[in-house]
């Protein structure tokens, strides 16, 4: 799987950052990243307890509002590369999660997130062909 999409970034000359990542939890921990003050260098990663609440949480703060969706607990302590071979597997719990994490980075499509794909194709095209 790659997550591919461009979004606001202060940090960046242009004020837009392109990213690619294997999961959508991993593409979610990047565009934390980006929403934090410039004094912080660092996120928790993607399957630490807290990461979902401070993703809300930031759209929270920059939007008024957040996506409306159940926050499910981490199906354990992965390393993104672990979460990719989970992921690969069919595991249930990963699954879950990572549908979860890419249902908000759909919403995000409406505030600051564009040109979001999934193995190169649009949402909507790639959840038809998942079918």
């Amino acid at each position: 799987m790659k997550i591919r999409y461009k979004c606001e970034d202060s940090r960046s000359a242009d004020g837009l950052s392109e990213t690619v990542a294997a999961t959508p939890s991993l593409a979610l921990v990047y565009w934390h990243f980006r929403h934090l003050p410039e004094s912080v260098h660092q996120t928790p990663g993607p399957y630490s307890k807290q990461f979902l609440t401070l993703v809300i949480a930031a759209c929270e703060r920059k939007w008024g509002t957040a996506p409306d969706i159940a926050i499910p607990q981490p199906p354990g302590k992965y390393d993104w590369k672990e979460a990719v071979q989970r992921l690969e597997a069919n595991d249930p719990e990963v699954l879950h999660y990572e549908q979860v994490c890419l249902e908000i980075l759909h919403w995000l499509e409406n505030y600051d997130v564009s040109d979001l794909t999934v193995d190169g194709m649009k949402l909507e095209e790639y959840e038809r062909r998942s079918i």
